[in-house]
């Protein structure tokens, strides 16, 4: 009797034990949340090459054995590494990594993502986000970083104490000093010669002065695009990432009735590739396309498909970098067509022209 009554006890007991480890075992699961992600330990400029570290730890009681690793790339940046993941798969176009890593309870990894800030992002911000996520239990965390992209301080010009003054500052002080003093001269020659006219000598000067400021542009332009040319060092590049940058532009125009003015906004396309390339035997890497002197008019998507069809990921390209600044690159050179912009300011030049030459004729007899 005894042993009757004791064997399904016994029975009850190892049943019951099975069934509360059963429990306990569904019930573990990871626990992502103590997961970071690390900014870079110096401030990130234009053009510099970010290093973050994703600190993934598993502080739940069962192992994520893979766990699921998803990194979104920072709107203004390119990821061009990722180091440390089991597996990885970098998809530029759709801006993401997937990738997946081994994490055992109580365990940690340490994923570093390695990001490009292009050189014409200054203040604005590197966006960093992942996404961890065990599929058979749902645990699932997401990690942000921000990071502000410091403007590069130009190196050329003149330093006068603390302040530098760029080489374009010089030209601009150059050009204002000219035009101001232009502006005494005609005003104490033209003194008592309809000087307060609007088609006065003062007008002459701003019609000449506008104009050639305005040529002063192109001519910078037209220096670069020569450099390129025939100053700059070539080299062979792989296309890396690749984004459309859009920029709006507001054009104003007069209303048929004639009652005021309306405001128009379009969308102006172009590309950006990021590419990396050698310089003297270094692994560099930098953003570009054109010498900035391409014509591109409303939104060019026609265009920016073509581009983007010869430029692909993964592409072995030829590329040019200027040798006192390796990191400024173009794919792309030549003499484009905004050149013809030059053209607008001929009226005011020849109307400015012509007013300071009938005035200081008639002054003269």
């Amino acid at each position: 009797m005894t042993r009757f009554i004791r064997r399904p006890f016994l029975l009850h007991i190892v049943a019951t034990a099975g069934f509360c480890a059963t429990a306990a075992a569904l019930q573990a699961k990871p626990d992502f949340t103590a997961s970071e992600i690390a900014g870079p330990g110096a401030k990130v400029t234009e053009g510099d090459v970010a290093r973050f570290q994703l600190r993934l730890r598993n502080r739940g009681d069962a192992a994520a054995e893979p766990a699921h690793l998803r990194i979104l790339w920072p709107r203004m940046g390119y990821v061009v590494a990722v180091n440390g993941a089991d597996v990885a798969k970098v998809d530029p176009d759709a801006a993401e990594v997937a990738a997946s890593v081994k994490l055992p309870a109580g365990g940690e990894r340490s994923i570093e993502v390695v990001v490009l800030a292009p050189r014409d992002a200054g203040g604005r911000s590197l966006s960093l986000s992942a996404q961890i996520i065990h599929y058979p239990t749902m645990a699932e965390t997401w990690i942000h970083q921000t990071v502000t992209i410091d403007t590069r301080i130009k190196t050329d010009g003149v330093r006068i104490g603390w302040l530098r003054i760029a080489s374009a500052g010089i030209v601009t002080l150059a050009w204002l000093a000219i035009t101001v003093l232009a502006m005494v001269v005609v005003s104490v020659a033209g003194r008592g010669r309809g000087q307060n006219t609007f088609f006065g000598p003062r007008a002459g000067v701003a019609g000449v002065m506008i104009a050639i400021g305005f040529w002063l542009i192109f001519a910078a332009m037209a220096w670069r695009d020569w450099c390129v040319l025939h100053e700059w060092t070539e080299t062979t590049g792989t296309i890396v990432g690749r984004r459309v940058e859009t920029q709006s532009v507001s054009t104003s125009r007069r209303r048929a009735s004639g009652s005021g003015a309306e405001t128009s906004q379009s969308q102006v396309s172009k590309p950006e590739f990021a590419v990396r390339y050698g310089v003297d035997g270094r692994e560099m890497y930098s953003t570009g396309y054109d010498t900035g002197s391409s014509l591109r008019v409303g939104g060019g998507v026609a265009q920016l498909e073509k581009e983007f069809q010869e430029w692909k990921i993964g592409a072995r390209v030829p590329c040019w970098y200027d040798p006192r600044d390796p990191a400024d690159i173009v794919l792309k050179r030549g003499f484009g067509g905004a050149y013809i912009f030059a053209l607008l300011p001929l009226m005011p030049f020849w109307m400015g022209w012509k007013i300071l030459r009938r005035r200081f004729s008639n002054a003269g007899d």
